[in-house]
């Protein structure tokens, strides 16, 4: 990866082999509108080869025992209504922006994180 013909220090990994996460060192040089629309651009490949969404907002991942489950928002907020989810459940904050807020504010429960409003 680079921005404007510097290399960037970057990172991916596949946590639950379900989510793609790219971290960026911008210590040595930060993202750029270019950089940034290639990594989308990168995103929309995959997305495409294998027919997936990979982006879309209306979606939460969570922990259902030892699964990971995924449901629209509007079928999650009719489980925390109905109790099958919990403020305790382990939702996954897609709204961190850091590798600190990753490791320690990615997996929480959801009485921790935007997810609160629907309990």
């Amino acid at each position: 990866m680079d921005s404007h013909g510097k290399d960037l220090k970057a990172g991916v990994e596949y946590p639950y082999n379900r989510f793609i996460v790219i971290g960026l060192d911008q210590t040595t040089a930060g993202a750029t509108g270019c950089s940034i629309d290639a990594s989308v651009r990168f995103i929309q490949s995959i997305e495409k080869s294998f027919r997936i969404d990979l982006m879309d907002k209306m979606n939460v991942t969570f922990k259902n025992g030892q699964y990971v489950a995924h449901k629209e928002l509007s079928d999650f907020k009719k489980m925390a209504k109905a109790k099958s989810v919990s403020p305790n459940t382990i939702v996954f904050n897609n709204l961190v922006t850091n590798v600190g807020e990753y490791r320690e504010h990615w997996e929480v429960p959801a009485s921790e994180s935007w997810h609160s409003r629907f309990f």
